[in-house]
């Protein structure tokens, strides 16, 4: 059955930002005044318990921005905006901030609680005394405290020396980090720099507190080009990546000179201990099959526990799959793959390149109940306008098809005249996501960017546990 329906108790609750039309569909990138004429956005996540929204701004969107180009959160249930790149003194940060990726949704930035939000920033104002000069840093904001901290440090808090490349994810407890850097100082088993791994509940001087992460099967650190769209479980224990080149990541698994292939793994960072996901195909998929560029696919997304991932991939990992791409879930624990088909059986179609979209276009929630994904497949009747939108899909730990697909990006059962893309999903059903949608009963301004929206789906109550 196909519905798509918003949580009541967002609507039930005042100030939340005026919507043109549709009450149901909520703009992230209105001003403070309720204004829609902003450049809009681009998101990097939700809280696990669907209350926080966290994105990138161009436009200034309180009274302490002057500037532009910053990082805000917006409380879905009171519509509160909080500045999050933000001075000691609360005002803006005088220089703008990197826009994120737009083809990020498998990472996230934001903790389960709302509480710590991590961004990237060459501002020299966010923390007295710490000046990224033209190099980018990594900042986590405690927003219960109203503090900052910079954490692409090494064990004894010293700055990386070169910047971080735009690739970093936040755990859903909001204790770890892992990011990529070239940075050489960080760690003496990453001399060329790499991926990391940072605790923030290690004490500084701890052997533990910045390691080198995504580590072969003998222990050796490799880059991002070998450990792809990574994220990391809560407490970062587990990691999920899209790997390849020419490493021997599984035991017992050795290719030969000059064979490559990629596949997904999910297994500690640290210790190097992976489990190949294709290796548990219907049909096994070999180390090589000789073909590079129809191996994997886009990035996988994990849950808090670290025993299931959603990605896309070109592979045909279960009998009977001839599309290409699809849409998968791998249980860790039950070491089972799903495909997810639409409710007449039909694989899914992944969204394309169009305004940057990629692979990369899939969350799911931290709870694992929940996946939000993009697709140009018009699942539901209402819709038509033939280009990429958000659904979602609720899938038990023991999975049982058909599968409960609702649509989310759309304005009163009406299809939006532009891609919707970039989607978050949280436990409790809430999904934000991206889209530069403007006719009737969508919102009649929209530009730059696109606008940034919140929509609710219901759920079965297979993991609900509601706003923490």
């Amino acid at each position: 059955m196909l519905r798509s329906i918003i949580l009541t108790v967002l609507l039930a609750l005042p100030g939340l930002p005026a919507v043109a039309q549709d009450p149901d569909l909520i703009v992230l990138t209105e001003d403070e005044n309720n204004s829609l004429n902003t450049q809009g956005g681009r998101l990097t996540g939700i809280s696990g318990n669907g209350r926080y929204a966290a994105f990138w701004s161009l436009s200034p969107l309180v009274a302490e921005d002057t500037t532009g180009s910053q990082i805000y959160v917006r409380d879905l249930v009171t519509g509160e905006l909080e500045l999050v790149s933000a001075t000691p003194s609360g005002l803006a940060s005088s220089e703008p901030q990197t826009s994120v990726l737009s083809d990020a949704s498998n990472r996230r930035t934001v903790s389960d609680d709302g509480r710590f939000v991590l961004f990237a920033s060459s501002s020299a104002d966010l923390i007295p005394g710490t000046d990224p000069g033209a190099q980018q840093w990594l900042f986590l904001r405690d927003r219960q405290t109203g503090t900052t901290r910079l954490v692409n440090v090494d064990n004894n808090d010293v700055p990386g020396n070169q910047s971080v490349d735009g690739h970093f994810t936040l755990d859903p407890s909001g204790i770890a980090v892992a990011f990529s850097t070239p940075a050489s100082n960080l760690d003496p088993l990453a001399p060329s720099g790499g991926i990391f791994l940072h605790r923030t509940d290690a004490p500084i001087g701890s052997s533990v507190r910045t390691q080198a992460a995504c580590r072969d099967r003998d222990g050796v650190p490799r880059p991002l080009s070998a450990c792809g769209g990574f994220t990391i479980s809560c407490g970062g224990a587990i990691m999920a990546f899209r790997g390849g080149s020419f490493y021997n990541w599984v035991e017992g698994e050795t290719l030969a000179f000059g064979e490559t292939y990629r596949d997904y793994f999910i297994g500690n960072p640290i210790a190097g201990n992976w489990t190949r996901v294709g290796a548990e195909a219907d049909v096994p998929l070999p180390p090589d099959d000789g073909i590079l560029g129809n191996d994997a696919g886009g990035a996988p997304s994990i849950d808090c526990s670290g025993t299931r991932i959603a990605f896309w991939t070109r592979n045909e990992l279960r009998l009977g799959d001839t599309n290409d791409p699809d849409l998968y879930i791998y249980d860790l624990i039950a070491r089972r793959l799903t495909l997810i088909e639409d409710p007449i059986g039909t694989s899914l179609e992944p969204p394309g390149f169009a305004f940057g979209q990629s692979l990369n276009d899939v969350s799911i929630s931290s709870s694992g109940n929940l996946v939000a994904f993009a697709t140009q497949r018009a699942i539901d009747p209402n819709d038509t306008n033939g280009l990429s939108d958000v659904y979602t899909v609720e899938v038990a730990r023991d999975p049982v098809a058909p599968f409960d697909i609702q649509w989310v990006s759309n304005a009163l059962d009406t299809a939006g005249d532009s891609h919707a893309f970039q989607p978050y999903a949280a436990n409790n059903g809430s999904v934000v996501f991206r889209s530069l949608a403007d006719n009737s009963p969508w919102p009649a301004i929209n530009q730059g960017e696109g606008h940034l929206f919140a929509k609710g789906v219901a759920l079965e109550g297979l993991f609900f546990d509601g706003f923490e």
